[in-house]
C-alpha cells in the first residue's frame, strides 16, 4: 500500500522554508537597491557642486579682463614660436649645417 506523505513545509534550498528564502532574497536585493540609489543621489550631487564651480569659474573671467589678456598674448606667443618661428627660420636660413 501506498503512504500519503504529509506536507510538512520545508522543502526549500538547504532545508529552508520557501517563505524565508524569499523574505531574505527580497532583504538582500532592497539593501543592493538601497545602496545603489543613494549612490546615484551622490554622484547627482557632485555633478551640480562641479556645475556650479565652473560657473563661479567663469563669471570670475569674465570680470578678470587683464587675465584675458595674459591669457591671449601666451597662446599667441605659443602658436608665433612653434609654428611661425621654424617656419621663419627655414627662408631666411635654409642651410642646415
Amino acid at each position: 500500500m501506498q503512504e500519503k506523505h504529509k506536507y510538512q513545509g520545508g522543502g526549500g534550498m538547504f532545508g529552508l522554508p520557501l517563505e524565508l528564502i524569499t523574505m531574505l532574497f527580497s532583504t538582500i536585493l532592497g539593501a543592493v537597491m538601497s545602496i545603489w540609489g543613494q549612490n546615484t543621489k551622490n554622484k547627482n550631487e557632485q555633478q551640480k557642486m562641479m556645475i556650479s564651480g565652473m560657473q563661479q569659474a567663469r563669471e570670475h573671467g569674465k570680470k578678470d579682463v587683464h587675465f584675458a589678456w595674459t591669457r591671449r598674448i601666451i597662446a599667441l606667443s605659443a602658436v608665433f614660436s612653434i609654428i611661425v618661428l621654424p617656419k621663419a627660420v627655414a627662408v631666411f636660413y635654409p642651410e642646415v649645417s
